[in-house]
């Protein structure tokens, strides 16, 4: 998305209702077209976004789990000594 893109993005994110009302009654069809279009786009970023954090949260418990299973790990071997 280019910064043109972008900025027409950011008008429809932060337009309140009066704004958007107005606006839908002077644009044509393919402007209407080209709004959707770019909230599309934003919602497969979000969507992009979203699997990331999740990756990332889903690492995070991995790791928490091998310290603790090897804190258990390491608590045997020492009472096995």
């Amino acid at each position: 998305m280019n910064k043109h893109d972008r900025d027409n993005l950011n008008f429809l994110l932060s337009a309140d209702t009066v704004a958007i009302k107005n606006w839908i009654t002077v644009i044509s069809e393919d402007e209407l077209s080209y709004a959707w279009e770019l909230l599309s786009k934003y919602s497969q970023e979000l969507d992009a976004q979203a699997e990331e954090l999740n990756v990332e949260v889903q690492l995070e418990l991995l790791d928490q789990q091998f310290t603790e299973a090897n804190a258990v790990i390491k608590s045997i071997q020492e009472n096995l000594k």
